[in-house]
């Protein structure tokens, strides 16, 4: 039977403060935690080593409403490891960062929007100007809290456009699945959901960019082909 040693709680006080790591990111921790109290761990060379590391975390944490999550980034496919809080069935990252009724209100209309769009990302501009939704909140506030859901990992920023980050999607899940039901995008092509990526032009078939290019074989081909649903052209 699997016993909850020091490594074990070391992995976990790291997690409860970086939240989301990626594999590489995962494994170095994982072998970082196991030599800090000489305890062997072959990652390299068993496949099945960080898997049962895995599933001993979660044998431990479920009863305190946790899971380690398997998660894959909508913008380049890179698989992430999250620590994630199964109790809540709201934003669960509002209730853990202690937001304010007003900034979870603000949270909630940038989510609704940001899944609404047609390729799940939103400007600056317009997430700013939501502000005047929500009472008691200027558009200097929202600024100011916009920077701080993405310093907070619940939202990213590129170039000016505002998206939901891979954290928050895993996080949300339950939330969208029940707030948006079956108007929430599943990719086409690897049936996760698709909040950020590329929409048909002629009906609602969506796919994450990554998985455009597989499906439509990279390179120009992605410029030249059809829906396989409608086949409208498929230009993006």
């Amino acid at each position: 039977m699997h016993c909850y040693r020091d490594q074990h709680r070391l992995f976990i006080q790291i997690m409860m403060n970086r939240k989301i790591l990626s594999l590489s990111e995962l494994k170095t921790i994982v072998a970082f935690c196991h030599e800090s109290y000489d305890v062997p761990i072959d990652l390299d060379g068993d496949p099945e080593a960080l898997k049962k590391f895995i599933q001993e975390m979660n044998t431990e944490i479920t009863p305190f409403h946790m899971r380690l999550k398997h998660g894959v980034s909508e913008d380049d496919g890179r698989r992430y490891y999250a620590l994630i809080n199964l109790k809540d069935d709201e934003l669960s990252r509002a209730a853990n960062r202690k937001y304010t009724e007003n900034e979870t209100q603000f949270l909630k209309l940038l989510v609704a929007k940001i899944v609404d769009s047609r390729n799940g990302t939103i400007s600056s501009i317009e997430a700013i100007n939501m502000a005047h939704s929500v009472a008691r909140l200027s558009a200097v506030g929202a600024e100011a809290l916009i920077d701080r859901f993405v310093r907070d990992k619940v939202l990213s920023e590129d170039q000016g456009r505002i998206s939901l980050s891979t954290l928050s999607i895993m996080e949300m899940e339950p939330y969208l699945q029940s707030q948006f039901g079956s108007s929430l995008s599943r990719c086409h092509v690897c049936k996760c959901i698709c909040i950020k990526g590329q929409r048909c032009r002629g009906c609602d078939v969506k796919m994450h960019s990554r998985c455009a290019r597989e499906f439509f074989g990279g390179g120009s081909a992605a410029f030249s082909n059809s829906c396989p649903s409608c086949g409208s052209p498929w230009s993006h």
